[in-house]
């Protein structure tokens, strides 16, 4: 589960919205350099395996209704997949699942939660 918190940036005090997890329905990836976000809704990307996919997220032992050929994909095969249907950031760099969020100001992936915001919310 994704989570949306209101941050304030080490360096240079910006406060800023940041968005880390995936949500019930998207991938939530981070440009590798500059900190911006790009989701990936995973319905969109199961049309390239969608029974890979199936298969990663129900397997036959937790949900019998699910049939055996829908196997699992490996786990760095399908982020490799997700993060090349991403493809390149307005920056030049890749999105990336393992990216930091960064402040839009200064770029700095130094932040922690404004103790003056509401509660942290989840998508």
């Amino acid at each position: 589960m994704g989570k949306m918190i209101q941050a304030i940036c080490r360096k240079c005090n910006t406060r800023f919205s940041v968005r880390q997890g995936d949500g019930s329905r998207v991938h939530l990836l981070h440009c590798v350099r500059c900190g911006r976000e790009k989701a990936v809704k995973i319905q969109e990307f199961a049309g390239h395996c969608q029974e890979s996919i199936i298969g990663f997220f129900n397997t036959p032992e937790e949900n019998p209704a699910v049939r055996q050929e829908f196997l699992p994909v490996d786990a760095r095969k399908y982020t490799a997949l997700i993060e090349h249907k991403a493809g390149l950031c307005v920056c030049g760099a890749p999105f990336s699942m393992i990216g930091k969020p960064r402040c839009p100001a200064c770029r700095s992936s130094a932040f922690e939660r404004d103790p003056g915001s509401p509660k942290t919310r989840y998508y």
